[in-house]
């Protein structure tokens, strides 16, 4: 591998791990003001379950979006899959599907993800809720890259 290669993958590791960074900031403000709004949800969520929870974080989310987090990844937004699943959608804005080593990146990618779901407080009532996130990154002609899934028995042990 030459030296601009191994540069280029240096840049876009890094340009995850600043996307990542700039999510938990970003949730910081955004799970701020959900949580003042979900504590007038809390009896509606026990007796109707995880929509009512899930539909509003996603607004709270998705009021915030697009937003750019670094020079190569764009966060577009939030989508309830099921009752309990919520994923989070990104755009690698600089990068087509056949430059990325997405296997690779996954495996760089999905344990800092699962510590971070693991302890950051803005995910304490997704872990409460036994909630499956979905992070899915695409390219940028929408093309997807990768979906990591963490599922309540990851980030519980």
């Amino acid at each position: 591998m030459n030296q601009g290669s191994v540069k280029a993958i240096f840049g876009f590791v890094f340009g995850i791990a600043i996307c990542v960074f700039w999510q938990f900031v970003v949730f910081d403000n955004i799970g701020q003001a959900f949580s003042e709004k979900l504590s007038s949800y809390s009896t509606t969520i026990n007796s109707v379950g995880n929509n009512v929870l899930l539909n509003t974080m996603v607004e709270q989310v998705n009021k915030s979006c697009p937003i750019t987090l670094d020079a190569e990844t764009r966060m577009d937004g939030a989508e309830v899959i099921s009752n309990d699943k919520i994923q989070f959608n990104y755009t690698l804005t600089q990068k087509e599907q056949h430059e990325v080593d997405a296997a690779s990146l996954q495996a760089r990618v999905q344990p800092i993800l699962l510590e971070n779901m693991k302890s950051n407080a803005s995910f304490e009532v997704l872990r409460t809720q036994k909630i499956t996130v979905v992070f899915n990154y695409k390219d940028k002609n929408g093309v997807s890259i990768f979906k990591i899934v963490i599922t309540p028995q990851q980030y519980t042990n």
